[in-house]
């Protein structure tokens, strides 16, 4: 498996409220493999935890992916292009 290419941003509970909504907003529900090949594996919750679902989506302009595990979002996106946050 190569390595991820998305980085870990942070929680929803620690991140700025209006970029987390837009994001929200926009997601697609995508499959727990599509996650894990963005984000790896150590990022994933087990597959048999019901409580987790898988987005795809923008985070302040940059693509994402996000676990929902129990209403907290677990962000990771593509690596800020740099001079850019």
């Amino acid at each position: 498996m190569t390595a991820p290419c998305y980085e870990f941003v942070g929680l929803c509970v620690t991140l700025p409220a209006a970029p987390v909504t837009a994001m929200v907003e926009r997601a697609r529900e995508i499959r727990r493999r599509t996650f894990v090949r963005w984000a790896g594996l150590e990022a994933a919750a087990p597959a048999w935890d019901w409580h987790v679902r898988y987005y795809r989506s923008a985070f302040k302009g940059r693509p994402c992916v996000f676990m929902d595990h129990s209403a907290i979002e677990h962000v990771y996106a593509a690596p800020a292009a740099p001079g850019r946050s």
